[in-house]
Formats: structure tokens, C-alpha cells, sequence
């Protein structure tokens, strides 16, 4: 009967660590990343209600700040990593301040 070996194998070459071990450090990888990421629910909560308090569509919004309808859609459903292109098309056209930490993102009223 064949056991299976508790290392892992790319091709027909051993690998140099055990398997858990190699696991471990992917789950340690993952989980560092998760923790790193910015909460995109608060500012998604954040966008929609400045275009709820313009009292304007998701179609005016991205008129208003020259992007796809879609994109404010990703954007209000926390679907979409925003780049900082993006981010200051939402400032100069909204007329809101972005602050960035290492843990949120706030758009800041000029009002």
C-alpha cells in the first residue's frame, strides 16, 4: 500500500519543506493580505450618500465625473479595488476631500 508523503512535489523533484508547513505559510500570506485591505463598505456607504444627497442616478454620477455608469455601480457595491486615478475624479468632481490611512478611506464634505 502506498502512503502519501507529507511533502509536496513539482514534478518528480522533493520539495524541500514539509507539506502543512508550506500550507501554513500560504494560509499566513492570505490572512496578512485580508488585513492590509481598505474597508471599501465604508467609503462604497460614504459615495452613495453623496450621490443620494445630490439627489442624482448612478448614470448623472458618472457624468459627472466622466466614467462609466458601471464603475459607480462596482463602487456603491464595494465590488471595486478604486484606483487613486479614480479617487481624485471623485474628489475634483464631487468638490470632496479624500483622506487615506492605512485602515479607511473618508471623503470629507467641503460643507
Amino acid at each position: 500500500m502506498h502512503s502519501r508523503s507529507k511533502y509536496r512535489y513539482a514534478g518528480n523533484v522533493k520539495a524541500k519543506k514539509p507539506w502543512e508547513e508550506y500550507l501554513n505559510e500560504c494560509r499566513a500570506k492570505i490572512k496578512e493580505m485580508r488585513n492590509k485591505t481598505v474597508d471599501t463598505h465604508s467609503l462604497a456607504a460614504q459615495f452613495v450618500h453623496l450621490r443620494r444627497k445630490r439627489k442624482c442616478s448612478q448614470k448623472e454620477m458618472a457624468d459627472l465625473l466622466s466614467v462609466n455608469q458601471s464603475l459607480i455601480s462596482r463602487i456603491e457595491n464595494g465590488w471595486n479595488r478604486i484606483s487613486l486615478d479614480t479617487l481624485m475624479k471623485i474628489s475634483k468632481g464631487l468638490g470632496v476631500k479624500i483622506v487615506i490611512s492605512a485602515h479607511s478611506i473618508t471623503l470629507i464634505t467641503n460643507k
